[in-house]
């Protein structure tokens, strides 16, 4: 989440792409792609939403 909202676009491909779950909320209840709005880093929100799209469909079908 940090990453996401400090825009460490390389830092949070590597979550992604190491297993960070998209979905998690913060204690505020906030996404990281939520975080990365608010800080004005639309371009990491997008990516974060993009990963977010496919984690719900391999939740749905089982592939996690």
């Amino acid at each position: 989440m940090v990453a996401a909202r400090e825009g460490k676009e390389d830092a949070v491909a590597a979550l992604l792409d190491c297993g960070a779950d998209p979905m998690l909320k913060s204690g505020e209840g906030l996404t990281a792609a939520d975080m990365a709005e608010r800080a004005d880093k639309p371009y990491i929100a997008a990516a974060i939403a993009a990963h977010q799209n496919w984690w719900r469909f391999a939740m749905n079908s089982h592939l996690c």
